[in-house]
């Protein structure tokens, strides 16, 4: 099965939806977090790539926050929930495309790469991609499974790396260092998620994330880091500007 099909079945179970989400979502609380720091809002309205988009979470999400954003990805499933809640909500601020990411021209801002380059073959080509869609000095978000914790060490994610796809997973030394590689300069990283988040995200405990609302929402996050530096963070998440 093909990286499209692939995901094209996994999204089968994803329903069309509508209403946007806010700053206190659970499953993209972190991400929400990082997206407020001060190198990332140096333009009014920024150009916004959201490369492997899924549903359209994010990108509708910055859309409504001022981006003028497209968001792609190989799954035309995944698009196409996309496109109802982009209709559903009048924005016309954001596109959505189903397909691989190709070069660019350097006209973006902002690239927005969340959970995505564990999936790719050839890693080094595809920040390379990546670079050619950013202006100088463009920043890049991206986040990815880490290795650096006691969960992976014990051979917790096994199965579940397997199943979703997953070809390696890395360590915040060797995806700054391949960053750095291919023309990136690192603003900041930080290691995220730990086991209680990464628990419900990863079994059938995950039918709990539906009752994390409100203030629920930040309490929780902020044991969850408390145990993250305790076993390790199960994510990275970084900043870098295109040199």
């Amino acid at each position: 099965m093909n990286l499209s099909h692939f995901y094209d079945s996994f999204h089968k179970k994803n329903n069309f939806y509508q209403k946007i989400i806010d700053g206190r979502n659970f499953t993209y609380f972190y991400i929400l977090q990082f997206l407020q720091e001060p190198c990332i809002k140096t333009v009014a309205r920024p150009r916004i790539l959201d490369v492997g988009c899924g549903v359209g979470a994010l990108a509708l999400y910055l859309a409504k926050q001022g981006g003028r954003v497209i968001g792609i990805d190989i799954s035309p499933q995944a698009i196409k929930i996309a496109n109802y809640a982009r209709q559903a909500n009048h924005l016309r601020s954001v596109i959505f495309k189903s397909g691989e990411l190709r070069a660019g021209s350097g006209d973006f801002d902002q690239v927005i790469c969340t959970e995505v380059i564990e999936h790719i073959q050839d890693d080094a080509k595809f920040l390379q991609l990546i670079k050619s869609q950013l202006k100088t000095g463009g920043i890049l978000l991206l986040t990815t499974p880490s290795q650096e914790n006691w969960l992976y060490r014990w051979g917790f994610y096994r199965q579940f790396d397997q199943r979703v796809g997953h070809l390696r997973r890395y360590t915040v030394k060797s995806l700054t260092q391949l960053l750095a590689r291919h023309g990136f300069k690192i603003i900041k990283v930080k290691p995220v998620e730990g086991p209680p988040r990464n628990i419900l995200f990863t079994t059938r405990l995950g039918g709990l994330i539906k009752f994390m609302k409100g203030p629920l929402v930040p309490i929780f996050h902020w044991l969850d880091q408390l145990a993250a530096q305790i076993w390790g963070a199960s994510d990275i998440m970084i900043l870098a500007s295109k040199v």
